[in-house]
C-alpha cells in the first residue's frame, strides 16, 4: 500500500478530480434513482412497466448521444467538457425534483444518465487512462473509489433524507451537491490533464505493423508507435472496430457484467421482501457491498500494474457467477453475504480492469472515441436489464432460478474471454 500512498501523494490533484467524478456521477447512477422510484409512480401514478419502459429508452438515448459526443475529450480541454457535463446533471436532477409529467421524467432520466452514469464517469475513466501510463492501473482503481464510496454513502444519506423531508427536497438536496462540485474544480489543476500536443495526427489502420509507423503531415514528419486500428475519421474508426474480433471478446463480459448487476440491484428490495429479509438489514449489507468494491478497487489496480489488465480479465467474471450460486443455493441471509461479497469483488475489479485493457489493446490516442462505444454497450445492458428482469419475475421466475442461469452464462462468457490471448 506504500505505493498508493506515494502515487497519490505525488499525483494527488489529479487522482481527486478523478474520484471527483466517479462519486458525483451516482446522480445517474441506477443504485441512487431507484431510491426515488416508487414516491415518483405514486406521485405520476405510473405504472411499473411505465416507468421501466421511460427508463430502458431514456438509457438507450443517452448512450447513442453518448457514442455522439464522446469523442470530445480526445482532442479538447477537460474542464470545459467538464463543467457542461455536471452543469447537465444538476439540471436534471432539479427537473427530477420539480417533475409534474411523465414527458418531464424521461427528459430527466436522458438527462441523468447521460449526465452521470455517461458523461461523468466516461471523463474519469478517459483521463486516467491517457495522462497515466506506468501507474494505470492505480490511477483507474483510486478514481473508481468514487463508484464504491458513493455506493456506500448515498443511499444512507439520501434514504434518511427521505424519509424527513420527502423525495423531491432530497433531489433537490442533489443540486447543491452538484453546484458544490463545481465550486471545488475552481481550485483543482484540470489543465494538467489535457493532451500535450494539438497537432492533428493521421494514424495507421494496418494493424499488421510490427515497426512504428512515419506518415507526413504539413512537410513533417512524425514517427507514430504501434497504433492498432487507428484509422482516419471517426465513422470508419467505429466500422473497423465492429469488425474485429477483439471488439467482441472485450463487449461481451462488459454487456453481461451490467446486465446482471442492473438486473439484481433494479429489484433489489423485491428480493429481499421474496427471501423475507430485512429492509433496514439488508440496506447495511449493501452499504457492505461497496466496502468490498472499494477494496478490489484497490486491489485491482495492484493486479493490474503487476500482471496486465489482459490477464485479469479473463478471470474477472468467476466470483459474480460463484456469487449467483450462492444466491440461488444458500440459506437466509448467508445468500445475501455470499451474493453482494463476490458482486462487489467482480464490479470492483472490473472498474479497474476494462479500462486498463482498452488502453492496453488500442492504446491512448482515441480512448475516448474507444470508451464511447464499449460504454454504448454497457449502457445499453443497463436499459434492457430492468425489462428482461422484471418480465421473468411477473412470468414467476425465481431469484434462484435467475442465479443458476446467470452463473451458467458467467462460465460460457469466461471460456469465450479466454480468446482475447489469439487477437493481441
Amino acid at each position: 500500500m506504500n505505493s498508493y500512498f506515494l502515487f497519490l501523494k505525488n499525483h494527488f490533484e489529479q487522482l481527486f478530480f478523478g474520484w471527483l467524478l466517479t462519486f458525483f456521477s451516482s446522480f445517474g447512477q441506477t443504485f441512487l434513482i431507484s431510491l426515488f422510484v416508487p414516491f415518483i409512480l405514486a406521485d405520476l401514478v405510473i405504472s411499473k412497466t411505465e416507468f421501466g419502459t421511460y427508463y430502458a429508452l431514456a438509457t438507450v438515448i443517452a448512450s447513442l448521444l453518448l457514442l455522439r459526443v464522446g469523442h470530445v475529450i480526445d482532442d479538447r480541454p477537460v474542464r470545459p467538457f467538464t463543467i457542461k457535463s455536471i452543469f447537465l446533471l444538476m439540471g436534471s436532477t432539479f427537473l427530477l425534483a420539480i417533475v409534474w409529467h411523465p414527458i418531464a421524467l424521461f427528459i430527466s432520466l436522458i438527462g441523468l444518465r447521460l449526465g452521470g452514469q455517461g458523461l461523468m464517469s466516461h471523463i474519469s475513466m478517459t483521463v486516467m487512462s491517457r495522462h497515466f501510463d506506468k501507474d494505470r492501473g492505480k490511477a483507474l482503481s483510486i478514481s473508481s473509489l468514487g463508484f464504491s464510496i458513493g455506493e456506500m454513502v448515498f443511499p444512507l444519506l439520501m434514504g434518511a433524507v427521505i424519509t424527513y423531508l420527502g423525495w423531491r427536497y432530497t433531489a433537490g438536496m442533489g443540486v447543491g451537491f452538484l453546484i458544490f462540485f463545481v465550486f471545488i474544480t475552481r481550485w483543482i489543476d484540470i489543465e494538467s490533464l489535457d493532451i500535450k500536443s494539438t497537432k492533428k495526427v493521421a494514424f495507421a489502420t494496418d494493424r499488421t505493423q510490427e515497426a512504428p509507423v512515419a506518415v507526413e503531415i504539413d512537410d513533417e514528419e512524425i514517427v507514430i508507435e504501434n497504433q492498432p486500428d487507428i484509422p482516419i475519421g471517426k465513422r470508419r474508426f467505429y466500422k473497423n472496430m465492429l469488425k474485429e474480433n477483439r471488439f467482441y471478446i472485450l463487449a461481451l463480459p462488459s454487456f453481461l457484467l451490467s446486465f446482471t448487476a442492473t438486473g439484481f440491484f433494479f429489484y433489489q428490495y423485491i428480493l429481499a421482501e421474496t427471501r423475507n429479509w430485512d429492509l433496514g438489514l439488508y440496506t447495511l449489507m449493501f452499504t457492505g457491498y461497496g466496502a468490498v468494491r472499494l477494496v478490489f478497487s484497490l486491489y485491482g489496480g495492484i493486479l493490474t500494474d503487476k500482471y496486465s489488465g489482459i490477464n485479469i480479465f479473463v478471470y474477472h467474471l468467476i466470483p459474480m457467477g460463484l456469487g449467483a450460486l450462492f444466491l440461488a443455493f444458500l440459506p437466509g441471509y448467508w445468500a445475501a453475504i455470499g451474493f453482494l461479497f463476490m458482486f462487489g469483488v467482480t464490479v470492483g475489479t472490473s472498474a479497474v480492469v476494462k479500462p486498463a485493457i482498452i488502453a492496453e489493446l488500442y492504446g491512448t490516442a482515441r480512448i475516448g472515441q474507444v470508451r464511447s462505444l464499449f460504454t454504448v454497450v454497457m449502457v445499453t445492458s443497463t436499459a434492457l436489464a430492468p425489462l428482461i428482469y422484471g418480465y421473468c419475475l411477473d412470468i414467476g421466475v425465481t431469484f434462484s432460478t435467475l442465479g443458476i442461469v446467470t452463473a451458467l452464462l458467467v462460465l460460457l462468457t469466461t471460456l469465450h474471454t479466454f480468446r482475447i490471448y489469439r487477437v493481441i
